[in-house]
């Protein structure tokens, strides 16, 4: 089984690549889009992703994306909320 990281770290990965996708996840609660358990999801997902390496790489180089890369555990999500806003 692998073990999976701290939830402040994957927390904060979270907000950096809804950043760098220009997604705004406070937005998407006020607006019923995303749950506080959806939130609280993204983030158990974030930890359990294996691309993690790569993803603090990318977001160290504080980028701008059109989408979160594919290899991402949460794109489908950043795109969907993306899209709705």
């Amino acid at each position: 089984m692998k073990p999976i990281g701290n939830t402040m770290d994957h927390y904060w990965r979270v907000i950096g690549m809804a950043n760098a996708t220009a997604t705004d996840l406070v937005s998407s609660m006020s607006s019923g889009q995303l749950s506080a358990r959806d939130w609280a999801d993204m983030v158990e997902a974030c930890r359990r992703c294996d691309w993690v390496p790569e993803c603090d790489r990318l977001l160290a180089s504080d980028p701008t994306l059109s989408d979160a890369p594919a290899r991402c555990a949460n794109c489908f999500r950043f795109a969907a909320l993306g899209a709705a806003q």
